[in-house]
């Protein structure tokens, strides 16, 4: 049987799993996830060097996400009917041409179309490794490959962020080289390593419903982006309620049309509702943290990024460890994914207050050991929502519905990324005006001079040297670490709404049995569509 005849697993099948294939998919995903860490450690520099103003470095910091959102389902679907080998090879070329395009640029619009081009190539590429993981590995096996793949890829940024962060610190360009070196240690291994997945999907192609989606989910996560700088401009207010909108008017479009470019009914189904819910979860709680930490330990410590990235790397390791456990734990026992996932959740919300512990006074690694226990509830989390996506994408729609779970993610991880923002500097500024009373700066002449000498510390790492100044300086610190308790609380508190949802959509709209099924499908006459691809049965209720 040639490659281009394999069909999937039947539940029976008991090879191991393909690990040489899993982790070249690892490793080719976490990519994405890597570079926009790399991108945002030099783009400080970068600006220096192409004259960046203000809205050219916020759109350098933003511009391939964005990029990502507006073309990854339409990615989704180019995998059906071109082939997903071809276009996993054709992402990987284009994410190499666009960081290459970022590394040489000599102006900063270049800079931007390479960031761009960069990001829709990465997003392609994540999303068609989680379509392959399905296609390679034997249905009883799948949690336990899908454990692996997100393992891998969290080891690719563990080792990938100390060397960008070492080539940042002798050269910009030299970092934004690294993605696209191992790009090309990857790329060749494709063709020989993966088997070529037939081709699926027919009738015309819905042109105006990608279009839709793609606009309506770069307008919310451009909205979301804005909010930090004011909850009441309409440069946040305004992209966000366009873009609910046009996801409101796509779902009412594509539900009545027969060449839909995505199911819309598949929000009717419990268990695929349960696996949105659960990765906006896992992205937002890694946004908060990852973000909050780090702002936390550069404000109020004087951290390096060095520093930050070693007092970050427990999430990481314990996360990696996780997932590859919970994997290999829901191969073995399918009926237990609710209390898997249940067990993720509770695990982020005591994190969250462990983290919550954290005062001015206190050493950095004091809010390290709830850092450790968010990452065992990420890695719990991790691999039952990914399951849950794969088992009830139909097999008509499989790469829109898979390139759909990085778009959550997204979105997610903005929201993640806004809430840390402006719930910590907001319940900080509420508390920095009595802060500095009790400092004795009370004249709104010391009140002045106090914010100045914090502006100083904040940006230009310049410690005041005037009493005053310090006592200012202490004051802010004080209020910032409060504010960063207090919005780790009401992070908990939301995470735990989110994981009750989340189980209660499992429970309200689809079974454990039928969950199991999915992943282990029960024969080819059953099948229908899915013989093509090795997806689960071609319906949506």
């Amino acid at each position: 049987m040639s490659v281009e005849e394999v069909e999937p697993t039947e539940s029976g099948d008991t090879r191991a799993v393909p690990r040489g294939k899993i982790c070249l998919l690892g490793l080719l995903g976490g990519l994405q996830m890597l570079d926009p860490t790399v991108a945002n450690t030099a783009i400080v520099e970068a600006g220096r060097t192409l004259g960046f103003t203000a809205a050219e470095r916020a759109l350098g910091a933003s511009i391939s996400t964005l990029a990502l959102a507006a073309t990854v389902l339409a990615s989704g679907l180019a995998a059906d009917r071109l082939g997903r080998r071809r276009v996993l090879i054709a992402a990987a070329v284009l994410a190499f041409v666009g960081n290459v395009i970022v590394a040489t640029a000599p102006v900063a619009e270049v800079y931007l179309v390479g960031r761009a081009i960069a990001g829709i190539g990465l997003g392609a590429t994540l999303a068609a490794t989680f379509a392959y993981v399905r296609f390679v590995t034997p249905g009883p096996k799948m949690s336990a490959a899908l454990g692996l793949w997100a393992a891998v890829m969290i080891a690719m940024i563990i080792v990938g962020l100390p060397i960008g962060g070492a080539l940042a610190a002798e050269s910009w360009r030299a970092a934004m080289l690294l993605v696209p070196a191992v790009l090309i240690a990857l790329v060749g291994f494709i063709p020989r390593v993966l088997p070529v997945m037939p081709r699926s999907g027919e009738g015309p192609i819905d042109y105006a419903g990608l279009v839709l989606i793609g606009t309506s989910t770069v307008l919310l996560l451009y909205g979301l982006s804005q909010a930090a700088a004011s909850l009441s401009s309409p440069r946040f207010y305004g992209p966000v309620v366009a873009g609910i909108i046009g996801y409101a008017a796509f779902g009412m479009v594509e539900i009545r049309k027969k060449s839909a470019v995505f199911p819309v009914k598949l929000f009717t189904n419990g268990i695929f509702v349960a696996a949105v819910v659960a990765g906006v979860a896992w992205n937002f709680t890694e946004a908060v943290v990852m973000l909050s930490t780090s702002n936390l330990w550069q404000y109020t410590k004087s951290a390096s990024p060095l520093e930050v990235t070693i007092l970050q790397a427990p999430l990481l390791l314990v996360l990696l460890v996780a997932s590859l456990l919970a994997g290999k734990y829901l191969s073995k026992h399918g009926d237990r994914l609710r209390q898997i996932l249940g067990l993720g959740f509770t695990a982020c919300v005591l994190g969250l207050l462990l983290m919550a512990a954290a005062k001015q006074s206190s050493p950095p690694w004091v809010v390290v050991p709830g850092i450790a226990v968010v990452g065992i509830g990420l890695g719990l989390i991790s691999v039952p929502q990914s399951a849950m996506f794969i088992s009830q994408a139909p097999a008509k729609f499989f790469g829109p519905v898979t390139s759909f779970r990085t778009t959550v993610g997204q979105i997610g991880y903005a929201i993640g990324l806004t809430l840390s923002v402006v719930l910590v500097e907001g319940f900080g500024h509420a508390r920095f005006a009595g802060a500095l009373e009790k400092a004795g700066l009370a004249t709104p002449s010391q009140v002045a001079v106090g914010i100045s000498d914090v502006r100083a510390f904040v940006n230009d790492r310049v410690e005041p040297t005037t009493a005053a100044g310090k006592a200012a300086v202490e004051a802010a610190q004080k209020a910032y670490t409060q504010g960063f308790d207090a919005t780790m609380v009401l992070c908990a508190a939301f995470i735990a709404l989110l994981g009750f949802a989340a189980l209660f959509s499992i429970d309200a709209g689809g079974t454990i049995d039928r969950f199991k099924r999915r992943i282990r499908p029960a024969s080819a006459q059953n099948r229908g569509v899915a013989q093509e691809d090795g997806q689960g049965p071609d319906d949506v209720s």
